[in-house]
């Protein structure tokens, strides 16, 4: 098993320039290092003027314009990260991958489906007090000295990611596999970055759903597993406006809620989360049906409520129609022939 780190340079906060990575053993011994400059094919802006400190990056304009677009170089990243018996990680990831999802749309590529463990989500696990803590300030607490590494450079900041890890993983005196098999919760991807998007919109009408039912954060909540897939936005908002109705709450905290919803079971995360809480601070595990009994309506697979059963169309009744009356009349013909 190797171990690749990855970091993310945009020219303007949004399109890549450099795409920079280290791949390591388990011993974090470092196998290959490399920087792969991209020409974004856009104008650079390094912070906001009047806001944002001005940003360096490692290299000039001129080295990064003149250097392959995304799309020459799409073939060169689909290989690095799709290589078998791998595993990815990165600092505060959620961002690069859309960055990544930019380039994919703008050069009309298909999206690269893998998953990345988040260095930074290590570490406010190990320092709960700092949830989104910066790289450089990871270091500083941890005691590493990366004076020979440059800020802004990706690969450089790929090898600082892998640094942080080896010193979780050596103060909590655990290897590299313990610290990933005992952290799926810290895998991003693409589909955990749609849930966090639909969870923060959902979150924000809970907002305004929850001043009218004064108590409400006293009610039994509802949880759907993440293997529910939201189909219909303001379909799911329909049923958690019943579920209040009935007296009961809803959240997009597992660690809030009374039932867990399931289809399929939990995801990888949930699981883990569940695993580890005492059997008397465990929420119920209950189904669809068993939901939708508690409210009195039908519930689909998707988290929303179901339509009644459709009448059949006109044109399929007069097709059944005519198909009858035709065996009804081979029969009497039969009848009368014999």
């Amino acid at each position: 098993m190797t171990y690749l780190y990855f970091d993310i340079e945009c020219c303007d906060g949004n399109h890549i320039c450099s795409f920079g990575y280290v791949i390591a053993n388990e011993k974090f011994e470092i196998l290959e290092k490399k920087d792969i400059l991209i020409n974004p094919e856009h104008a650079f802006k390094l912070g906001r003027d009047g806001f944002d400190p001005q940003i360096h990056l490692a290299y000039t304009e001129a080295e990064f314009c003149n250097s392959p677009t995304f799309e020459k170089r799409y073939e060169e990243l689909k290989a690095l990260l799709t290589r078998p018996d791998q595993i990815i990680l990165g600092h505060s990831i959620s961002s690069d991958l859309e960055f990544l999802q930019t380039a994919y749309k703008r050069y009309h590529r298909k999206r690269l489906e893998f998953d990345v463990y988040d260095t930074q989500k290590f570490f406010a696990k190990f320092n709960p007090n700092y949830l989104n803590r910066s790289l450089e300030n990871m270091l500083k607490d941890l005691s590493i000295d990366a004076t020979l590494l440059t800020e802004h450079k990706s690969c450089d900041d790929a090898e600082k990611s892998m640094q942080v890890v080896k010193e979780i993983c050596k103060l909590q005196n655990k290897s590299i596999e313990e610290l990933i098999r005992q952290n799926a919760d810290c895998i991003v991807n693409y589909k955990m970055i749609r849930i966090v998007h639909d969870n923060s919109r959902i979150g924000k009408r809970l907002k305004n759903l929850r001043k009218n039912y004064k108590g409400s954060t006293e009610w039994e909540h509802f949880y759907f597993s993440r293997q529910i897939k939201m189909r219909d936005f303001e379909k799911r908002m329909n049923l958690i406006k019943v579920a209040y109705q009935n007296g009961y709450g809803f959240t997009t905290d597992f660690t809030r809620c009374t039932y867990i919803v399931v289809n399929h079971g939990m995801d990888a995360t949930e699981q883990l989360w569940y695993e580890n809480l005492s059997e008397s601070e465990r929420p119920k595990i209950i189904s669809i049906r068993e939901m939708s009994d508690l409210l009195k309506i039908n519930i689909n697979q998707f988290g929303e409520i179901a339509k009644s059963t459709p009448k059949k169309d006109c044109t399929t009744s007069l097709k059944e129609a005519f198909e009858n009356a035709r065996k009804g009349n081979g029969k009497q013909r039969k009848r009368n022939n014999g």
